[in-house]
C-alpha cells in the first residue's frame, strides 16, 4: 500500500499502536507514508535499546530539517 497505515487510524494513534502492540507484539514496524516506523512498546527494550548510540537519533528528514531539529520552527 502507498500510504502504509494512515488510511486505517480511526483513533488516536497512540492507542492505535497501543492495540497493534497487543497483536503484533512489544517490538514491530509500520509504515507511514514512506517511512518505515519502528515502534517499541515495552519499558526494558526501550532501556537497553537507547543505551545504544545508533538507536538514540531521530531520522533525517525533510520536516525535520525546517524544523531543525527541534520541533520549532526557523528558529
Amino acid at each position: 500500500p502507498l500510504f502504509g497505515i494512515l488510511p486505517l487510524i480511526k483513533k488516536e494513534f497512540h492507542l492505535l499502536l497501543f492495540d497493534y502492540s497487543r497483536k503484533f507484539g512489544k517490538v514491530m514496524s509500520v509504515k507511514m507514508g514512506n517511512q518505515l516506523i519502528v515502534v517499541i512498546s515495552d519499558h526494558n527494550i526501550i532501556k537497553k535499546a537507547f543505551a545504544k548510540a545508533e538507536f538514540a537519533a531521530r531520522p533525517k528528514t525533510e520536516i525535520g530539517s525546517m524544523l531543525g531539529g527541534y520541533g520549532k520552527p526557523f528558529q
